[in-house]
């Protein structure tokens, strides 16, 4: 076998990468385990590092969609003995009907076991109203948006600006109804009114909730549920909401109402959490070392075989 002086110039090459590739992992691994021991407590659960009682603190922000995490560490507050009232703040234009769903049920399941009040923050409109409904009390900021109750469903069409493109489209299917609203077809008549039916029903589900929560008839309910958007001094004008205030106020509630003891303190149970340094690692990892071992040991192909 001859061996020529390129082979063995590239051989050393990559022998000298992967050197320092293996020096590059042990150094990580090393900085992992000190993350790893530095991090340990993190991991604990809520009930096993917390051991007095406490009044909960949750958040829910930003635009509501499922979360199956979120709703497991949700349902673990309602058999937590230690946690004996929650706080939620909502900051939420709202999001997805069945998210928006779940919360509001869990907060019932809650407020079986403990009393919950909620917090209105900047923005607590739609479904970001419809999940505060579950309180068993409801406080707002003057300068809250809140309300915006209905539903909305958007879609966009580009038939027209497809036939300027001298672009067809063909869409083969068992009925009309099927995959409709599409962008690449026209709206008809008989696709509008089965989007308008299931937007329609969907009002009525949050309709009869306001209605239930908030001691109104449904034509009551209706006057004010038209879509429309409501400053927190507005919505206390309304009913929709029981008082002006913040989480002091929130707390007062609780122990004149409630009787909750006055000693007990607030503590915030964190429901989404920062991605931590070591997960980030991870990712990182994740998405390196494939590329790694695609291009840089691509040229080891001959020592390996």
């Amino acid at each position: 076998m001859n061996i020529s002086p390129d082979y063995l110039i590239e051989r050393k090459k990559n022998k000298s990468q992967l050197r320092n590739w293996k020096l590059i992992v042990t150094l990580l691994l090393i900085i992992i385990s000190i993350l790893i021991g530095m991090n340990n407590s993190s991991f604990l659960p809520i009930e096993k590092s917390i051991g007095d009682d406490y009044i909960g603190s949750v958040l829910i922000e930003e635009i509501i969609l499922e979360d199956a995490k979120r709703d497991r560490k949700l349902e673990k507050i309602i058999d937590n003995n230690h946690i004996k009232a929650l706080i939620v703040h909502v900051n939420s234009p709202g999001g997805s009907v069945v998210g928006s769903e779940k919360i509001y049920n869990l907060f019932r399941k809650i407020s079986a076991k403990k009393p919950i009040v909620v917090v209105m923050g900047t923005l607590a409109a739609s479904g970001g109203y419809l999940i505060s409904l579950g309180a068993d009390y409801i406080i707002t900021h003057n300068g809250t948006i809140t309300g915006s109750i209905g539903v909305i469903f958007q879609t966009a069409e580009i038939t027209e600006l497809a036939e300027k493109l001298g672009i067809k489209f063909n869409n083969f299917k068992s009925g009309e109804l099927k995959a409709t609203p599409n962008p690449t077809e026209k709206v008809t008549e008989a696709v509008r009114d089965a989007i308008m039916s299931n937007i329609q029903d969907t009002y009525e589900y949050f309709v009869e909730l306001v209605a239930i929560r908030r001691g109104f008839s449904i034509e009551e309910t209706k006057k004010i549920a038209d879509g429309r958007i409501y400053s927190g001094r507005q919505a206390l004008k309304l009913k929709l909401v029981d008082a002006i205030g913040d989480q002091d106020d929130a707390i007062k509630w609780l122990q004149d109402v409630k009787k909750i003891d006055s000693k007990l303190k607030v503590k915030e149970i964190v429901l989404k959490p920062k991605p931590k340094l070591l997960e980030m690692l991870f990712d990182d990892m994740d998405n390196m070392l494939p590329s790694f071992f695609k291009n840089k040991f691509q040229g080891l192909g001959v020592i390996f075989k």
